[in-house]
């Protein structure tokens, strides 16, 4: 017996079920017999309605809104169906491909749960994780530096946080002197801002808000919801 049929003896057989059914009626919206307006859809315009729904989902977490939660976990899942219904439809892959894709990964990044290696604590279970990916890549023949990890799409100081965080799992030095930075960043503002001034300074930010395990563009997306909360 392998992992997957371990694992679903004590699987949800209602959500199971239910995720069977949400395939179903995607595949039917998307037939001849469905709906015109989800028949014309493509990854483009549902690539935007996925980015509209994440924001949301964050929304309610922040919020702590348990049903806004439920809500929109079950619209980002409909569209991560809804588009590997679009791509099965060009007989590129289906939505068992991605999900047995994603099975696979997670057994073999986590050798320590399924496997017989022993790791000590979260940190070696990162480290061990970075250097399975970057092998698994390396045998790809695709990219394995940091910035391979790094989503281009995702904005700067996203992209910048998540870039030491990278060189911090594979090893490499990634120190913070709050005081210095602190400092630089006083002397920074002290003096005439223009574009190269600007970029330092909020370069230092990401490095006070990396020693501090605050991702910078979450912090910020917090405060801003708040904002609009107060002046709805």
């Amino acid at each position: 017996m392998d992992i997957c049929q371990e694992v679903a003896v004590t699987k949800d057989k209602e959500a199971g079920e239910r995720f069977a059914c949400l395939v179903g009626i995607v595949d039917v919206l998307r037939s001849e017999k469905g709906c015109p307006w989800d028949r014309e859809q493509t990854e483009k315009e549902v690539k935007e309605f996925l980015l509209e729904e994440v924001h949301e989902l964050i929304l309610g977490i922040n919020q702590g809104d348990v049903e806004e939660v439920k809500e929109e976990i079950g619209d980002v899942i409909l569209l991560t169906v809804f588009l590997a219904r679009i791509f099965k439809e060009r007989d590129q892959f289906t939505i068992s491909e991605a999900l047995e894709g994603v099975n696979s990964k997670l057994i073999r990044r986590h050798p320590h749960v399924f496997g017989d290696l022993s790791l000590d604590d979260s940190q070696e279970v990162i480290r061990n994780w970075t250097r399975i990916k970057d092998k698994e890549k390396e045998e790809k023949g695709k990219d394995r530096g940091v910035w391979a990890s790094v989503p281009i799409g995702a904005p700067s100081l996203f992209q910048y946080f998540t870039y030491l965080k990278e060189m911090r799992k594979r090893g490499q030095a990634v120190e913070v002197d709050l005081s210095a930075e602190t400092a630089r960043l006083k002397e920074l503002l002290s003096g005439k801002i223009g574009t190269r001034e600007l970029v330092e300074v909020l370069r230092g930010v990401v490095h006070i808000a990396f020693s501090l395990g605050i991702n910078p563009e979450v912090a910020f997306l917090d405060f801003v919801q708040s904002l609009r909360a107060r002046n709805a």
